[in-house]
């Protein structure tokens, strides 16, 4: 089977996404999903309508039955989109997506921070490149900023950034990694011999355990040569009369 064929078995079994209409679905995205698989699949601009209105369901479904393309639009599916982002689009969905956007930070990895900034600037469609590109150099870490900041070539397009962004946290962190001292298992390899101070800075600091009375009596009479129970002279402890019926046999080594 070719590659071709392959690949279009694939797209038929590829389960796509639906759109409901609730508060909490993200219409831009669902239009992301399946006109990228339109676009793989290569479905022309006429069936792209109709297979996304097979695609909507309850609120949603229930619009679409009202909604009517425009007749003087050439393109139904693009007509299509804007009506369906203007109904179920939050008014205020690009104003939160840029006030994030300008007040995303780098945490951690700056991959993460790109995976996070495009999924922010995907949201805002009249982003220009200017202004992505000091939003995005404006939640770099500082030790970043301060290197585009000296060097303006390195400034010229948001493609790039990202790219030398991301080179720069690679190599930082490698860096990071070789300067870290081995871990002690490793660390006693390199020495010629034991480390005496180090042995009796570790003996200095475990506490010492202090003997219970039982263990304290127990030696104060094997020192006189007493007895184990009643502790006094001239017998043993299994001679001793006091030694009760349950203890016979306990103290046979004394």
């Amino acid at each position: 089977m070719s590659s071709t064929r392959v690949f279009d078995s694939f797209l038929k079994n590829v389960p796509l996404s639906t759109f409901h209409g609730r508060q909490n679905e993200d219409v831009r995205d669902w239009l992301a999903e399946i006109e990228e698989y339109f676009e793989i699949g290569n479905v022309s601009v006429e069936q792209r309508y109709k297979g996304a209105r097979l695609l909507l369901r309850d609120n949603a479904r229930r619009w679409v039955k009202l909604y009517t393309p425009p007749q003087s639009v050439n393109n139904s599916w693009e007509s299509f989109k804007a009506a369906l982002l203007k109904r179920f689009e939050s008014p205020n969905a690009k104003y939160f997506a840029r006030s994030k956007l300008y007040e995303l930070k780098q945490r951690g990895s700056v991959t993460k921070y790109i995976s996070e900034f495009e999924d922010l600037r995907s949201r805002i469609d009249d982003l220009g490149e200017a202004e992505a590109i000091q939003a995005f150099l404006n939640g770099l870490k500082p030790k970043l900023q301060e290197h585009f900041a000296g060097n303006p070539a390195l400034r010229e397009s948001l493609s790039m950034i990202m790219q030398t962004a991301e080179t720069l946290d690679s190599v930082h962190h490698r860096n990071r990694f070789l300067a870290q001292p081995p871990p002690q298992s490793q660390q006693s390899n390199y020495n010629d011999g034991p480390q005496p101070m180090e042995i009796d800075a570790v003996i200095k600091h475990k506490p010492a355990r202090k003997p219970t009375a039982a263990v304290e009596q127990k030696q104060l009479d094997m020192a006189k040569r007493t007895c184990f129970i009643c502790h006094q002279p001239n017998h043993q402890a299994r001679q001793c009369p006091n030694k009760s019926k349950g203890q016979s046999g306990k103290d046979r080594s004394q």
